[in-house]
């Protein structure tokens, strides 16, 4: 079922798209003048995670709001039909009802400034740790095996190659990317590490 669709962009062309999407999040302190005037929520750096977080944050504010109205519906009604009974006086439940409602509104809404985002930023050395090397075995080099096309480059024989150039497909047109598996500094052979 269609419930609605962001659009998320940085450059002048997101901008048409941004207009027609029922929400438009630019995303980068570098997005052009276009963008940000258009677009409804301005990320101002370029992690993607603050999306995520974003679409949390977003999530626990709508909740909060919700349980503040409801509450709010909840409390007024009960309060005056006890005042048409004549169990409470009109100035107690205006006073409890408006001014301690208020109040307990406010104090729920401020819950949001306690606010942690559950995604963690990742270290360089994590990602490191985490991905795959290459590895000079003589002068001990590392370097992370570099990505073409958002995946990792793939060795063949004594080079890395773009994963499009092996991949047989109709709706991607092949990539002839090639790097060579030497190492910068002492030109020798460089080994993929898992």
């Amino acid at each position: 079922d269609y419930k609605g669709v962001a659009m998320v962009g940085d450059g002048i062309n997101d901008a048409p798209a941004m207009a027609l999407s029922d929400l438009g999040i630019a995303i980068g302190a570098s997005a052009t003048d276009l963008t940000l005037e258009t677009a409804d929520v301005i990320i101002m750096n370029d992690d993607l995670k603050k999306l995520i977080t974003f679409i949390d944050l977003s999530k626990k504010t709508n909740r909060i709001i919700r349980q503040n109205i409801w509450t709010s519906i909840i409390v007024k009604v009960s309060f005056a039909i006890l005042t048409v009974l004549g169990w409470l006086t009109l100035w107690l439940a205006v006073g409890i009802s408006d001014m301690g409602l208020s109040l307990a509104i406010l104090l729920n809404g401020m819950r949001l400034f306690r606010y942690k985002t559950k995604f963690k930023e990742q270290s360089i050395e994590n990602l490191h740790s985490k991905a795959k090397m290459l590895i000079c075995e003589a002068c001990k080099t590392k370097k992370i095996i570099p990505q073409h096309h958002g995946r990792d480059m793939i060795q063949t024989e004594e080079k890395l190659v773009c994963w499009r150039k092996l991949l047989n497909s109709d709706g991607l047109e092949p990539c002839e990317e090639e790097l060579p598996l030497f190492c910068p500094q002492c030109q020798n052979h460089l080994k993929v590490s898992l």
